[in-house]
């Protein structure tokens, strides 16, 4: 601020006047400045309108047009590059916005059918293990559900007095109600392994 008061007071005719000062032994603190302007008067204030700035020279008016002039065109030259470059940036953008388009698409196609083959190998492993198991539970079925080798065999043929066709009417009786309940035992045991596996399948 002060730098620039000093330099007003050049331009509008004020001159320094510290060594005057000294040479007619009027003390001087040091660090003041002392100026004067032949119409800067005490008690004279319509002189201080003549207090005018002073012209600046032809040839300085014309560095400063010129100066202008030069700062003007680079102004213009670095908006007009200014906008190139946003148009490249814009094109930039936009290719790069496709470009992220596409590779998400393909992402995506690409995960999708590695979806579609991991669903279609787990249901595959998934149907083998459930009829293997079927298998194996129908194998153990079949093996409880067999006769016996003590079932089967042929019984020999007895050789019956009259005297014991009533004791052999009483046995036939008893084992007639045996084989019925054994047979109705057998039947209920089928139903239920039957219905076992109906849940075992319902549940897989």
């Amino acid at each position: 601020m002060y730098g620039s008061f000093i330099k007003q007071l050049n331009n509008h005719g004020f001159t320094k006047i510290n060594s005057e000062l000294k040479k007619v032994n009027v003390n001087v603190i040091r660090g003041e400045e002392h100026y004067k302007h032949d119409n800067f008067r005490k008690g004279c204030r319509d002189q201080c309108r003549d207090i005018q700035p002073k012209r600046q020279k032809a040839s300085e008016q014309e560095g400063h047009i010129i100066k202008n002039k030069h700062l003007t065109e680079e102004v213009k030259r670095l908006n007009q590059k200014l906008a190139e470059q946003e148009s490249v940036y814009v094109i930039e953008n936009i290719r790069m916005a496709n470009e992220v388009k596409c590779l998400s698409g393909q992402i995506k196609t690409e995960v999708a059918a590695t979806l579609d083959d991991l669903q279609s190998s787990v249901v595959l492993r998934v149907e083998a293990e459930q009829t293997r198991e079927l298998e194996v539970f129908e194998d153990a079925v079949d093996s409880e559900a067999a006769p016996t080798s003590q079932d089967t065999q042929p019984q020999p043929d007895k050789v019956t007095s009259t005297t014991d066709v009533t004791l052999d009417n009483g046995s036939a009786l008893v084992e007639g109600n045996l084989r019925k309940r054994k047979a109705g035992n057998s039947f209920s045991h089928e139903q239920e392994l039957q219905g076992r596996k109906r849940n075992f399948i319902k549940n897989s």
